[in-house]
């Protein structure tokens, strides 16, 4: 699948591979050259070349920027213009996985409940080997806390 599990010293990462940011940002320079490279163009071109050149941009900047920590002192989710969440073990009540549909297909959603709520973390670009070394470390993290 698409998302990479790495080991870091303190526990494990989650991210995007840099060649997904890579598309994307390529992808809106393309739609901005054209863009300017087409002036005369027809306005609906335009504003939907703007569009277009926009959206590839966050998209290139959210998937360069995701990274899921789960390390000795809590979990934490930062991706550009949309998470910026963090808990730490000692404040979370448990751990399920839910399966989740998207588009006909079945994934897979951390769900960690805390005090105040729920976290979600979206790990259906996990492949099956990261998934049983993504929950174990989780369970040991929140055991070895209590």
């Amino acid at each position: 699948m698409f998302l990479n599990l790495s080991e870091a010293p303190q526990g494990l990462i989650l991210t995007y591979p840099s060649w997904i940011s890579l598309l994307f940002g390529v992808a809106a320079l393309a739609a901005a050259y054209a863009l300017v490279w087409r002036p005369d163009g027809p306005t609906k071109r335009r504003i939907g070349g703007c569009f277009a050149a926009s959206f590839l941009s966050v998209a290139a900047l959210y998937f360069g920027t995701y990274t899921a920590r789960f390390d000795d002192t809590g979990a934490s989710l930062r991706a550009f213009a949309r998470y910026d969440l963090s808990v730490s073990w000692q404040n979370v009540r448990g751990i399920r996985l839910e399966r989740a549909r998207n588009r006909g297909q079945v994934g897979h959603v951390l769900m960690i409940a805390t005090a105040s709520g729920e976290l979600e973390f979206n790990i259906s670009d996990l492949d099956d080997a990261g998934l049983g070394r993504l929950i174990p470390f989780v369970d040991k993290q929140i055991d070895s806390s209590r």
